[in-house]
């Protein structure tokens, strides 16, 4: 979503290319049957606007819940972008409709570098509100007709046989529809509709629940708003009406829930709001997950399974998501929770790690245009990339920050940038620090008992004592880090428990295993192909990939 860097790729190519902003693609099967989707059907309503409608499924074992699932595309407008999760919704109770709706631009374009004054501040706001119901402003002018509570409504009506012209009955019974509308019909009945986003529709989404109580909040690959200062620092704010939703939000915030993708040029602003809204944590790394009873009760999903940052669009879109070999979604499962149904090890019993291993190849491209699309893409991504806010800081990011005293080994190194593998090395004041530490405090290598074969843990640092001092300070030269007090070395010990790293005697340990190369580039300190690491208990790699 970051038009300024692709706008730049494009101008240094010489040549023309897609609107970089996540258009979704657009839909290629207007007025019929949907192919596999049969429960599902593109319509018009009286005043000509675009739908899909997905009755609920008369014929699953699942009870009607009574409830209607409202779903928001991203700038693209693609109403038909996520009939995969539609129909899911149809089985597990829901009547589902999407809609076109005023969506471009994106926010992330409009208000991101609106930030010289107070007024340009509430850019995000004021757009946002102006989606939601028509209005103009300074910032974006939306008709009342174009806003997602007059499309809902027109849509709802519409498929309720309240308008002269009535729907097939293929969308089934209309009172069905209708009990999604308050009592004569002229106003949406907002408790009684889930909505989900995808992308810029994510924030649509997000604001529906902030302005009006409804029963849940979907975000999938954003929210994707953000007010920025330095990209490439990590200088960026969350928008102000994010900052606010805990306490001024209609739905709690208890109902919202966010899935994306690490490997996401948007993942920088939707890993920096679901924490900002006060979301429900910790993180969860589905793709780490072995049995969908470990998801546990956190609301901020995540996955790394798309490589090189093609993961925007993977996590619902129908042309993008991954598929098991007998056509099934491997994301059904935590689609499904986020519907408000907890899934079972029975009813997936072939979910685990290794079956979701981000190695797998991504799903291959339904057309040319797609597949350069991606690459694009990914090459703006390349080029602009830049740091997230450091994990922990502020409340946000990682929820389970590094505590002190948590031990050391290591590990295999991560290709992400892990807070529990970026490390600092200052030859002045002879500390080896965490980047991403505990709430602003720095924590530093420190030996426990500063003796051989002695453990190695993390402490807050510096440390004014004689010897508190003695414990962290180190050496580093020709490769080695030295402990200065004791004259031992770091050292990784190959008889004992794998990963351990212990302190050794320099002139009679293995090379190998005493030898450290610090990487400037990833801020790893490796031995023989593995990283210094702390034992840190969450590790759900939710971190993006940049």
């Amino acid at each position: 979503m970051f038009t300024i860097a692709a706008a730049a790729v494009a101008m240094a190519a010489g040549a023309r290319v897609a609107d970089p902003g996540f258009p979704d693609l657009a839909p290629d099967h207007d007025g019929a049957v949907l192919g596999d989707f049969d429960n599902c059907k593109n319509l018009e309503t009286p005043e000509r606007y675009k739908l899909t409608g997905c009755p609920r499924n008369v014929t699953s074992p699942h009870a009607d819940n009574g409830k209607c699932l409202l779903v928001l595309p991203g700038k693209g407008n693609d109403y038909n972008f996520a009939l995969g999760f539609m129909t899911l919704a149809t089985n597990w109770g829901y009547a589902a409709f999407s809609t076109q709706y005023h969506a471009n631009p994106d926010l992330y374009s409009l208000c991101s570098k609106k930030h010289a004054t107070p007024e340009e501040l509430q850019c995000g706001y004021e757009a946002r509100l102006a989606k939601q119901i028509g209005g103009e402003n300074k910032f974006i002018t939306v008709s009342v007709e174009e806003s997602v509570e007059h499309r809902a409504l027109s849509v709802l009506r519409f498929l309720s046989n309240l308008t002269d012209r009535a729907p097939p009955e293929t969308m089934g019974d209309p009172k069905r529809w209708a009990r999604c509308l308050e009592p004569g019909g002229e106003a949406v009945k907002w408790a009684s509709l889930a909505v989900m986003g995808g992308s810029e529709g994510s924030g649509s989404a997000a604001f529906v629940g902030y302005h009006r109580k409804v029963d849940r909040v979907i975000m999938f690959s954003g929210i994707d708003d953000a007010v920025v200062y330095d990209l490439r620092a990590g200088n960026y704010s969350l928008p102000t009406w994010v900052a606010d939703a805990h306490s001024k939000s209609a739905t709690p915030m208890d109902r919202y829930y966010g899935f994306g993708e690490v490997y996401d040029q948007a993942c920088r602003a939707w890993h920096f709001n679901f924490p900002g809204l006060r979301m429900k944590g910790p993180w969860v790394n589905i793709n780490l997950i072995k049995k969908v009873s470990d998801y546990g009760n956190g609301h901020m999903y995540c996955s790394d399974r798309a490589k090189g940052n093609v993961g925007h669009l993977s996590t619902v879109w129908d042309r993008s998501t991954w598929k098991n070999p007998d056509g099934s979604y491997i994301y059904a499962p935590i689609w499904q929770k986020m519907l408000g149904y907890n899934p079972t090890d029975a009813q997936y019993p072939d979910v685990s790690a290794t079956r979701l291993s981000g190695d797998a190849p991504p799903p291959p491209a339904s057309s040319l245009y797609a597949a350069l699309r991606r690459r694009v893409y990914g090459l703006i991504e390349s080029v602009f990339a830049s740091p997230t806010p450091a994990p922990g800081v502020s409340g946000l990011g990682n929820p389970e920050p590094i505590k002190v005293n948590s031990p050391v080994d290591v590990a295999f190194c991560d290709t992400y940038k892990s807070i529990k593998q970026r490390w600092l090395y200052d030859s002045q004041t002879e500390l080896l620090t965490l980047v991403d530490s505990d709430d602003g405090e720095k924590l530093g290598l420190a030996c426990e008992k500063c003796t051989l074969n002695g453990r190695l843990r993390v402490v807050k640092v510096p440390i004014d004592s004689p010897a508190g001092k003695a414990q962290t300070e180190w050496r580093y030269d020709k490769g080695h880090f030295i402990h200065k007090d004791s004259n031992l070395c770091l050292a990784r010990n190959p008889n004992a428990e794998p990963g351990l790293v212990v302190l050794s005697n320099c002139s009679t340990a293995n090379a190998t295993n005493i030898r450290w190369t610090v990487q400037a580039n990833t801020q790893h300190v490796v031995s023989d192909g593995v990283c210094l690491a702390v034992q840190h208990t969450n590790t759900t790699r939710c971190q993006c990939v940049f």
